[in-house]
């Protein structure tokens, strides 16, 4: 047996430990003064909303938010600042020459794998896939925009089987605008994160988000640290069920792939990246995608052994060479055919397809289809350079054009976690205090 083999073993070991110890305080919550006494908090109640009607080709969106969302929101802030400052040590970001820590991870953050430059160009001709009504935000004309780039791996390993690849972009705007935040900016941000090409029918992973909404991303990190805390998703068998349907279900079907088949043999600028949850599109609601242009399959890359290094490498290869990553970017509308029938408990369609992040649509009704080009090169300098302040660079899933705005609970979620967390992050991890460092020279080329 290799050490990768244990590793990987050790981990399943500890699974099923976790898995025993859930099962008989799961028994305990079928016990009904038990079940009464731990609340349910973890599942939705859509049982009072009203369909929209539906008049056009495309799906019409609606979103619900909770009586109690700011609450929930709030106990996800902390639990994300506890998850770096009692995991981490102080400056751990920092490496003892003052430069930036090469293997540094923060949880939910990940490990910056280098940085890029380039353009995105969205081709006005290839807009006409879409229709009319739906020719807004960034998507209204074509276009050329300076980008900025951060390919970055997260690898939460110790805590869940999660290694995964991601892509943030800033693109550089021609005017200011006021975007989703409602604040000036004079940028735009994507983020995206690998998954599986849409042509793979029999699996949809990556398309959809490991979680469904805030619900379950709280209940997820709370059973996770154990203690009372654990307790109390299990020993209320609502809770449980829906923590025992997020973990056999829908994470599995998000993060299978990301071990099997060719998936564990390409490096980052060979990936499919996708937006992992819905965004309007006008009166529409929409997935964007990555598509790498070349694929060619190397070495396994292990899951759970350093497996952002090899990442690492990899652009620096493409650093060294001078070599150019382009990627498609595709654009997948929503229509009422696309979305699964609702199931017992859930919504109708129109707010299954904004609310459930976990929702990979039917691309056989609904293919994501071509509306531009990425092309990316290496920034000029190492990933470890702290001079630049570029690990201080904020993106946001709400830093965009205001018909283009995330959807549902976990993304109006991460409006504020994200901001919360990163403050958190950088007093931290990186020592910094408000006003945070901004980039030391453009980040948009080199």
């Amino acid at each position: 047996m290799t050490n990768e083999d244990t590793s990987w073993d050790a981990f399943e070991r500890k699974d099923k430990r976790r898995t025993a110890l859930a099962q008989k305080l799961m028994a305990l919550g079928e016990i009904p003064w038990v079940d009464w006494f731990f609340e349910t908090r973890f599942s939705r109640d859509f049982s009072n909303v009203t369909p929209l009607a539906q008049t056009k080709p495309y799906l019409i969106p609606q979103e619900v938010r909770d009586a109690d969302e700011d609450d929930i929101i709030a106990k996800l802030q902390t639990s994300f600042a506890n998850d770096t400052t009692e995991e981490l040590a102080p400056r751990a970001a920092i490496a003892a020459d003052g430069g930036l820590n090469y293997r540094f991870i923060d949880p939910h953050w990940g490990h910056t794998t280098g940085n890029m430059h380039g353009t995105l160009t969205v081709n006005d001709a290839d807009l006409g896939v879409l229709p009319d009504d739906l020719r807004a935000g960034l998507y209204a004309t074509g276009g050329t925009y300076e980008v900025f780039a951060r390919p970055n791996f997260l690898d939460d390993g110790k805590a869940l089987p999660i290694a995964i690849n991601r892509m943030s972009l800033k693109l550089k705007m021609p005017q200011t605008y006021t975007n989703a935040e409602e604040e000036e900016s004079e940028t735009l941000d994507l983020l995206l994160s690998e998954g599986l090409p849409p042509t793979d029918v029999t699996q949809p992973d990556g398309q959809g988000f490991f979680f469904r909404d805030a619900r379950q991303l709280l209940m997820a990190n709370e059973a996770k640290n154990g203690g009372f805390a654990a307790a109390r998703v299990l020993l209320d068998s609502q809770d449980a069920d829906t923590l025992t349907y997020w973990k056999e279900d829908i994470f599995k079907k998000a993060t299978d792939m990301l071990y099997r088949g060719a998936q564990p043999h390409l490096t980052w600028d060979q990936k499919y990246y996708f937006s992992v949850g819905p965004y309007a599109l006008g009166p529409g609601v929409m997935k964007f995608a990555l598509e790498p242009v070349t694929q060619t399959p190397g070495a396994h890359i292990h899951p759970l052994k350093h497996p952002y290094a090899r990442h690492f490498e990899a652009f620096g290869d493409i650093k060294q060479a001078g070599t150019e990553v382009q990627f498609n970017l595709l654009v997948q509308v929503a229509t009422p055919d696309a979305i699964r029938a609702p199931e017992p408990g859930d919504p109708s369609k129109d707010v299954m397809a904004a609310e459930y992040t976990d929702l990979a649509w039917n691309t056989d009704v609904a293919p994501f289809q071509k509306v531009g080009t990425l092309r990316l090169w290496a920034h000029d300098v190492t990933p470890q350079d702290a001079s630049t302040h570029w690990y201080a660079m904020p993106f946001g899933a709400w830093n965009t054009y205001p018909e283009n705005r995330p959807l549902g609970q976990l993304f109006r979620a991460r409006r504020q976690v994200h901001k919360h967390h990163r403050t958190q992050r950088l007093n931290h991890s990186f020592g910094a205090t408000a006003p945070f460092p901004t980039p030391g020279k453009c980040p948009f080329r080199a």
